[in-house]
């Protein structure tokens, strides 16, 4: 077979395995290092020794090692997707640094760092460092999505990563201890995708003039204030406070028009809803509740919002892992 269906076949393995087959003969030697996805994903490992701390820094020491040793034998000059998975906290900054470097060097467009323990404190979580020198803001020319989990991050930070990075296309971060107040925004911003979820510490959030399409936002509750938005479509909001005395809507009449999919992620449906409060959603094609009830709790007057959608073409309520569908 020619060389480029065994590296097709080589990249639908995990990389330690395509690694090894470098020992197989002289062909096959250095194949795996046209790889342009370097996938260390740690989870099966993880989920075998969760319960025993002492393997667990081995498992940590065996899974930094790997990853140096096929970096430090990695020539090609393109890396599509890198992602680290496995639990790394703080401690392990120095080597997360370097593979960091690693990856924008060879031009990364997909850059994924997943270091989370659901146990973990924010203090101990990787601390996001980008040094700022021309050849930095040069290498971020590529990247196009970036996954961060268990990682801090500081607002400069972000800023000259959104701000330098003009085909970045989707921004998703998880379980990370961020700054009081997100603001995001200019023409020079490219993202089209924001997702945050369970990111502590965060009080408000604004995005502002640039040409986003979707925002996902899960966590507790805070103040939004979004506005010239002209391509947002999609908008997943949660957790929004019992009887929405958050306003949340008000908070949102800005990109109401606009919206082809609301998702809101309700605390609580004992309190009731202030109906008067409701906007309308001219264009909302789909719309979803999550929602938490219990079984004597009344939906009914929720369905007010899907009566603000006048093209609503699917109305979808999740309760406490039961889901209704209505079309």
């Amino acid at each position: 077979m020619p060389d480029d269906v065994l590296v097709m076949i080589l990249a639908r393995i995990p990389i330690k395995d395509a690694v090894v087959t470098g020992s197989l003969s002289t062909r096959w030697k250095h194949l795996w290092r046209n790889l342009t996805r370097l996938d260390f994903d740690g989870t099966e490992i993880l989920e075998k020794v969760a319960e025993d701390e002492i393997v667990c820094d081995l498992e940590r020491e065996k899974y930094v090692n790997q990853v140096y040793d096929v970096i430090s034998c990695y020539s090609h000059p393109r890396v599509q997707v890198f992602r680290i998975c496995f639990d790394l906290d703080s401690s392990y900054s120095e080597y997360i640094d370097e593979w960091i470097q690693f990856a924008l060097d060879k031009k990364v467009e997909k850059l994924e760092l997943d270091l989370m323990d659901k146990t973990r404190d924010p203090p101990e979580y990787y601390d996001f460092q980008l040094p700022l020198s021309n050849s930095m803001v040069m290498e971020m020319l590529f990247l196009k999505y970036i996954f961060l989990k268990g990682v801090n991050l500081d607002e400069p930070t972000l800023n000259n990563i959104l701000k330098n990075s003009p085909h970045l296309v989707k921004f998703c971060m998880y379980n990370s201890d961020l700054f009081t107040h997100v603001r995001v925004g200019g023409k020079d911003i490219k993202l089209k995708h924001i997702k945050l979820v369970d990111c502590s510490g965060f009080e408000s959030i604004s995005l502002y003039g640039f040409d986003l399409v979707s925002f996902i936002y899960c966590g507790p509750e805070i103040q939004f204030h979004l506005s010239d938005l002209p391509k947002l479509r999609e908008l997943d909001i949660g957790e929004v406070s019992v009887g929405f005395e958050n306003n949340v809507f008000g908070q949102i009449s800005s990109c109401a028009l606009k919206l082809r999919v609301l998702v809101l992620d309700i605390w609580s449906a004992k309190k009731g809803l202030n109906v008067n409060a409701i906007i309308k959603f001219p264009n909302v094609k789909k719309l979803m509740l999550v929602m938490g009830a219990e079984e004597d709790d009344c939906l009914l007057e929720y369905t007010s919002i899907a009566q603000a959608c006048p093209r609503l073409e699917t109305f979808s309520i999740s309760v406490l892992g039961l889901y209704l569908k209505i079309n």
